[in-house]
């Protein structure tokens, strides 16, 4: 396991709780969500907000969800609209028939 993905809950990811335990509990990994860097490039304090129940339940993972939600919105809309721009371009060529 790389290091950074124990960072989250040394005590839990960490080999010494997984001999102990006989598994790894890999709730407690790292999967790379972005939520933790996503949240203070937006001003909004750093967290594992999809695995931590402490700060999902925060206003900070209020605010995370909403900002996410909205981004995705966001990017559908930007979506939509580069697939309409792209039908607008296209060029109709007559068949071989010449219809």
């Amino acid at each position: 396991m790389p290091a950074w993905a124990a960072w989250c809950f040394p005590t839990r990811a960490s080999s010494r709780n997984s001999l102990e335990n006989g598994k790894l509990e890999t709730k407690y990994i790292c999967r790379t969500f972005s939520d933790c860097t996503t949240a203070p490039r937006n001003g909004i304090k750093s967290g594992c907000f999809p695995l931590d129940e402490y700060y999902r339940n925060s206003e900070a993972g209020e605010a995370v969800r909403k900002l996410k939600k909205e981004q995705k919105e966001a990017l559908k809309s930007v979506q939509e609209a580069s697939k309409a721009a792209v039908v607008k371009r296209q060029v109709y060529l007559p068949t071989a028939g010449g219809v």
